[in-house]
């Protein structure tokens, strides 16, 4: 974004916040997750939350079937349909800012299986939506068998059966204020942003 501010996923590892801003951090970010599965495992598909947003999140797969041990990548699409600029991301932040329930044909949660990296966000990892305009980009949920070892065993959820899935995404820039620096005066969305739910199959090579 060019804003010169510098802004790292874990705060209170660089600066000396204190423990209450780090509490809010991981607490927020617990908050939505514990909402994320609880309305999951209500409400299944009928419907998310009905709260007024800023920002609609389309979620796609880039295949409609994968093979087996092969990259499974989404694509995120988000657009601001409020008549005011809006703070987004051009990456999925996974279980950062962004939360993935992510079900198996038998009803089963696909666990998460990655490492967080304690560094700053990327110079371009914010952006600001003018109204009507959107943002697309992919991020692979579960990584190929060849690429386990460059990435970590754990590089996201790791899917290792065939079968049919189907995944939702919760986004959520959550406390606000810690986000606000990075925002050139446009709105940090306030409730959490739930996507479609996407659907995709996994077959043997």
């Amino acid at each position: 974004m060019g804003s010169g501010t510098e802004l790292h996923r874990y705060p209170d590892t660089f600066f000396n916040y204190g423990d209450s801003e780090m509490t809010n951090r991981y607490r927020a970010s617990l908050c939505v997750l514990l909402a994320f599965n609880s309305v999951s495992g209500r409400l299944g598909e009928s419907k998310t939350p009905a709260t007024k947003t800023a920002l609609l999140l389309a979620l796609q797969p880039t295949k409609s079937v994968y093979a087996l041990g092969t990259d499974i990548t989404l694509e995120f699409t988000f657009k601001n349909v409020s008549p005011r600029r809006v703070l987004a991301t051009r990456g999925a932040g996974l279980e950062d800012v962004t939360f993935l329930s992510v079900i198996d044909e038998r009803g089963r949660k696909v666990p998460w299986q990655g490492v967080l990296p304690a560094t700053a966000y990327p110079n371009d990892f914010f952006v600001v939506l003018e109204p009507g305009q959107s943002v697309s980009f992919r991020q692979t949920i579960s990584s190929s068998y060849k690429e386990r070892g460059k990435r970590g065993l754990g590089a996201a959820y790791q899917i290792e059966n065939s079968g049919s899935y189907r995944v939702q995404a919760v986004f959520s820039l959550a406390p606000r204020a810690y986000f606000a620096p990075v925002s050139n005066g446009a709105v940090v969305p306030e409730h959490p942003v739930f996507s479609n739910w996407a659907r995709f199959s996994v077959v043997q090579k």
